[in-house]
């Protein structure tokens, strides 16, 4: 199994730590899940049936870029999730390789129309340093 995925960079964020009064900076960023190529049907299944998934479950910003099988526990209160990464495929034995196929950065774009102005943010691929120097040799 192979999955590709793409690394949004936010920017910074100058937030207050949780144990320090001084303000901090730090790098935003996600990982998303672009492509999947399945190494076999029951692992297709217990992907879209949500029992193995990329990255963290529920999560705001995914910042795990591995392939995790889901474990829940229902309570009355709520539900807790456990999930363990795994690098083989439960299934058939496949190894399980997670790939970073590109970088992006969030951009803030203004849209100016007659009646209001809108500010929209779109990803835009960074090129790569690492596919550039490949070609160099």
């Amino acid at each position: 199994m192979k999955a590709f995925y793409r690394t949004v960079l936010y920017g910074e964020y100058a937030g207050a730590s949780q144990f320090h009064r001084t303000e901090t900076s730090q790098t935003l960023w996600e990982v998303k899940l672009l492509n999947v190529d399945f190494c076999c049907k029951k692992m297709e299944e217990a992907f879209y049936d949500h029992y193995v998934g990329f990255g963290e479950y529920d999560s705001t910003l995914n910042k795990e870029a591995t392939i995790n099988i889901f474990h829940s526990d229902h309570f009355p209160e709520g539900c807790s999730t456990d999930s363990l990464s795994i690098e083989y495929c439960p299934f058939c034995g496949a190894k399980i390789e997670c790939i970073e196929q590109e970088k992006a950065e969030l951009k803030k774009k203004i849209k100016i129309t007659p009646a209001k102005e809108e500010t929209i943010f779109e990803e835009e691929v960074v090129k790569d340093e690492r596919q550039d120097s490949k070609g160099t040799d």
